[in-house]
């Protein structure tokens, strides 16, 4: 239904880093450049970036159940937690 769809869609989260929403997608199997909702998101425990590639985390707050984040030599600057604090990313 219309309204069934316009509920899946306002559900899906903005991931600006394109290299982030890949492997998110990676994660869920499926296409890399295929929309996130909350409830996927909610099925993610454990994210291990590495490499330059990566600078936005947004997005991956909306990962309720993470558990596990590893960044390694990314071009990350802040991480951004729920309850809005910023705090800067020891490099």
């Amino acid at each position: 239904s219309t309204a069934a769809h316009a509920e899946e869609t306002s559900d899906v989260v903005n991931i600006p880093d394109d290299n982030l929403k890949a492997y998110l997608n990676g994660q869920l199997k499926q296409s890399g450049v295929a929309p996130i909702t909350k409830k996927q998101l909610a099925t993610i425990t454990n994210v291990t970036l590495s490499g330059t590639s990566y600078t936005d985390l947004t997005g991956l707050e909306e990962a309720d159940n993470l558990v596990t984040l590893s960044l390694n030599n990314t071009n990350i600057k802040t991480l951004d937690l729920h309850n809005g604090e910023r705090r800067q990313c020891k490099r």
